[in-house]
């Protein structure tokens, strides 16, 4: 039986991995700060992995936990984002998400590197945006670690291939998904709703699709990547960013 370990599992396009995965039969390894979700927990393949990624003694466990567990999959749907004008959102809001998404990514890939048996295969696979290589007025500091995270996983992919290692690395850049985004910051639900939003469990079959076709920077739905690829670049930027900056703002 596959071994898969998925970050930020309580929730969210977390949560939708673990639900898909289960049903296909892999043993499920869920890893989150906060205690696993009930329906999971009753699955004789499903465990729960209590640990915070943003916490000075992640590395060290995410290590020995890696070196114990030897997945063969390793899926990091951890992170969270700030929505709001940039000189609004509190500083203290910001670096917990600088924290959490460029720190944690760094640390999942880092530990994932380093502890790994070279005669196993494993692959890994990060979650940026369609924010990591599109301007994102309203969400700037959201966005900027959605960048780093495009950068760095197109690099080191390129580096582990020219290296020869076994270890895959990919990145997913969903658009925007119905999550609970706005509750954790705090956020009313919008008044009204965004066309096109995708579901948590869009994304996780997407992700069981990456799983076996590597790859980086993957927007989910066809006509999605039609947009974010290549029709956006065909409006002159100021309207694309007024658009985003009206969307992102809107109740």
């Amino acid at each position: 039986m596959k071994k898969v370990i998925v970050t930020g599992s309580s929730q969210g396009i977390g949560k939708a991995c673990c639900q898909l995965l289960i049903d296909k039969d892999y043993l499920v390894l869920g890893l989150d700060y906060k205690l696993s979700d009930s329906q999971l927990s009753l699955k004789k393949n499903y465990r729960h992995i209590l640990m915070n990624i943003t916490s000075p003694e992640f590395m060290n466990l995410w290590m020995e936990t890696l070196k114990q567990e030897k997945p063969d999959f390793i899926i990091h749907c951890a992170g969270m984002g700030a929505l709001g004008r940039f000189n609004e959102l509190s500083i203290e809001q910001e670096l917990l998400m600088i924290d959490l998404n460029v720190k944690g990514t760094y640390e999942i890939v880092k530990g994932a590197v380093l502890s790994h048996d070279e005669k196993l295969p494993l692959h890994v696979i990060v979650f940026g945006s369609t924010a990591g290589f599109s301007a994102t007025p309203s969400m700037s500091t959201y966005a900027g670690t959605k960048h780093f995270i495009s950068g760095f996983v197109t690099s080191l992919r390129a580096e582990l291939h020219l290296s020869k290692s076994i270890i895959k690395l990919s990145s997913m850049a969903p658009p925007p998904v119905r999550t609970n985004f706005r509750e954790n910051m705090g956020l009313a639900d919008r008044s009204v709703s965004i066309r096109g939003v995708l579901q948590p469990m869009d994304v996780a079959k997407d992700v069981y699709h990456v799983m076996f076709l590597p790859q980086t920077n993957r927007v989910t739905g066809f006509i999605n990547r039609l947009i974010f690829n290549y029709i956006q670049y065909l409006l002159p930027a100021f309207i694309r960013h007024r658009i985003t900056y009206n969307a992102g703002l809107k109740v």
